[in-house]
């Protein structure tokens, strides 16, 4: 191995990442991993990452209340160590949140005090990996919160092979094992039963082994750099491959270790500090320019061809539901909104609803339109490429038709595509259609520029056989 044992999951990481470091292409994380770090998750090193989670909440809503009375039963209740969850139905066993991909719904317009959808990954201490579907609403009713729906799972205690496990999991990417992973939040004691939904931000702090995990992989990270300065190696390929994987996610080394790491190499001019900070430059800043995003959402489409029949019910909302999930977890950065009101309908009376919508610090950056066909309706087709401008109110570089194909010729499909697109007169002029070289018969990916009020914008079609 080129980089020395991780101290934490006893070389588990830093044996992927070693593997990570030598791979041409996507890493496949092995079941057999997934086990040892349950292991570790689950042990009373780390109880704090871990507790009971509800999978079903119906509280009522009690109108006719005296507040000073209730606050002076909740003190003494509190006192008493009396706690009123008698309305939540709790899994029977302990859950870490491993992924949290609920947020706020539109479409609100005050029915809701407030309403919240999306999916959570939540790893049971059972050895199961449960993708569970999440809803809730606040309304006059009460509060009621459903997250027992699973569309996805994984026994890691049974017998399953590996081949089977790749084929129907995502976290066998080691980019997203690791995004999660690594940000793992600390389980707290919940006052409030809303606070399963929203964490207030005094508690909403990283969990320890997700902590020791970000230290120790960068440790080994900067001792794998040392190593190739002192033997004066000239290859740093490896290592930088370490950093950018690391910059791409996000996760950033303490001060003491970037100190201590230049104390030690103590030459500015060195190679290997030039790659270091290189990478570490673009940690925290905006790193979805067009062409990240695009083999960000270029590889989750893949991700979701592989897993769509095994995993999420038919229907296009669902369909948008798990991708704009699979985005999420893959860049972390963004901020991911599906069935979001923006711009215009296309009738344009009052405002539209965008399948995806991705944004960044609050800046728009692209749009993504989704639809399902098994054939060239010209009609259909063209009515969702013309939305695309409508609602893309700020003019972004590049935006996205999504198409979820269900006919039996995807080759013939294509073709008949090309050809339409080509012929066909939208709201904007189209000066150049290419098709992207992908390598995959179950993929298709075209380019289509087009003249929006004087200037160049893009919208990339995704085609995936379903």
């Amino acid at each position: 191995m080129l980089l020395e044992k991780d101290k934490i999951t006893d070389g588990v990481l830093s044996g992927l990442l070693d593997k990570y470091m030598k791979s041409e292409s996507c890493l496949i994380v092995q079941k057999s991993d997934l086990q040892k770090i349950h292991s570790i998750l689950f042990s009373n090193l780390y109880c704090k990452t871990y507790g009971k989670f509800p999978q079903v909440i119906c509280e009522p809503i009690i109108k006719e209340i005296d507040i000073e009375d209730k606050l002076i039963k909740g003190m003494t209740d509190f006192n008493n160590g009396i706690m009123h969850d008698e309305n939540i139905e709790y899994f029977q066993e302990g859950v870490v949140l491993f992924h949290d991909g609920i947020y706020g719904s539109s479409f609100g317009r005050f029915n809701y005090i407030y309403r919240a959808k999306g999916f959570r990954i939540l790893w049971h201490q059972s050895g199961e990996i449960k993708y569970h579907n999440v809803y809730m609403t606040i309304d006059g009713n009460g509060l009621q919160y459903f997250g027992d729906e699973v569309y996805g799972e994984i026994d890691l205690s049974s017998n399953e092979d590996d081949l089977d496990f790749e084929m129907s999991f995502d976290l066998h990417d080691i980019r997203i094992l690791l995004s999660n992973l690594l940000n793992i939040k600390e389980h707290f004691y919940r006052d409030y039963i809303l606070e399963y939904v929203i964490t207030p931000p005094d508690v909403d702090k990283l969990s320890e082994i997700s902590c020791s995990m970000r230290n120790e992989l960068w440790r080994i990270i900067f001792k794998y750099g040392e190593k190739l300065i002192t033997t004066n190696s000239q290859n740093f390929s490896s290592f930088s491959k370490l950093c950018n994987l690391f910059s791409d996610l996000n996760i950033q080394p303490t001060p003491s270790q970037i100190a201590q790491f230049l104390i030690s190499v103590n030459d500015s001019k060195n190679e290997v500090i030039t790659i270091f900070f290189n990478s570490l430059k673009s940690i925290d800043r905006i790193k979805c320019d067009e062409e990240a995003l695009y083999n960000t959402i270029l590889t989750c489409c893949y991700e979701f061809q592989a897993q769509a029949k095994q995993v999420v019910k038919e229907g296009e909302n669902e369909y948008n539901t798990y991708l704009s999930g699979l985005i999420k977890s893959s860049r972390r950065e963004l901020t991911i909104k599906d069935q979001t009101l923006r711009g215009e309908s296309n009738g344009g009376r009052k405002s539209g609803e965008l399948d995806i919508y991705i944004e960044k610090n609050g800046c728009p950056m692209s749009v993504i339109e989704a639809l399902i066909v098994n054939c060239v309706n010209k009609k259909y087709i063209s009515m969702h490429i013309n939305k695309l401008w409508k609602y893309d109110t700020a003019g972004n570089k590049e935006n996205y038709l999504i198409i979820y194909y269900t006919g039996t010729n995807l080759s013939q499909f294509v073709l008949k595509y090309k050809e339409f697109i080509a012929n066909e007169h939208f709201d904007n002029k189209i000066s150049d259609i290419q098709e992207m070289e992908l390598g995959y018969t179950n993929l298709y990916s075209l380019k289509m520029t087009c003249e929006v009020n004087g200037s160049n914008s893009i919208i990339r079609h995704i085609i995936i056989k379903i």
